[in-house]
């Protein structure tokens, strides 16, 4: 699926697919964000169209237009064929266009990670996903007791079939084998169902499987 698409004519843009530029200079002085998502390929030659536009605008009008791409990447370590393309605008630009990039949980260290969701915490509080995402973090830099606390409140806070399965998984780590099993009969009470997880959790889910000698039913 290539960048969504609409087909809804409005104020101030012309009929086209995937972008609401602002037509006007009183539009444009305010800023836009536009996000481009979906599978398949277009969404970064999308983005990079509207770069270039609002680096020409900073160029010809002389106005104060900026741009931040911030780019979702698939992995860390992986090179991009726009790559060379940014970096050259970043060079020939420097005061149009920021560039920061971002990905998935494997796009960072573990100590980045865990800095990145203690900014988090501080900021917006302990809640339950990040709370089950430390713990997380945490149990992979062999922070174990940490992993045990966090994963414990995430699980107070909210029951649901997948905090109780990362709860299961740390105290299989640790070794507390009742412990494990206590929480994973009430994640499969709760409605835990292994077609329901994501693959990193399925892959958590045979290693408690395998630890209690357990089995989680099919949907």
């Amino acid at each position: 699926m290539s960048p969504s698409s609409t087909q809804t004519p409005q104020r101030g843009t012309g009929r086209g697919i995937g972008i609401r530029t602002a037509a006007g200079s009183d539009e444009r002085a305010h800023g836009q964000l536009h996000v481009y998502d979906g599978d398949g390929k277009g969404k970064s030659q999308a983005a990079l169209g509207v770069v270039l536009r609002t680096i020409g605008l900073g160029i010809c009008e002389q106005k104060r237009t900026r741009v931040l791409l911030l780019r979702f990447l698939k992995g860390p370590g992986r090179a991009y064929d726009e790559d060379a393309a940014i970096e050259a605008l970043q060079q020939g630009f420097p005061h149009l266009i920021d560039q920061v990039r971002t990905g998935r949980g494997d796009f960072f260290t573990a100590e980045e990670a865990t800095k990145l969701i203690d900014a988090a915490v501080a900021e917006l509080g302990p809640t339950t996903d990040l709370l089950d995402s430390r713990s997380l973090v945490r149990l992979a830099r062999g922070q174990t007791r940490q992993a045990l606390e966090d994963a414990t409140d995430a699980v107070l806070l909210q029951p649901s079939p997948r905090n109780l399965l990362h709860l299961a998984l740390i105290r299989a780590e640790i070794k507390d084998l009742e412990g494990a099993r206590e929480a994973f009969s009430r994640a499969i009470e709760k409605g835990l169902k292994e077609e329901r997880l994501s693959p990193d959790d399925r892959r958590r889910l045979k290693k408690v499987e395998g630890a209690i000698g357990a089995v989680t039913p099919s949907a």
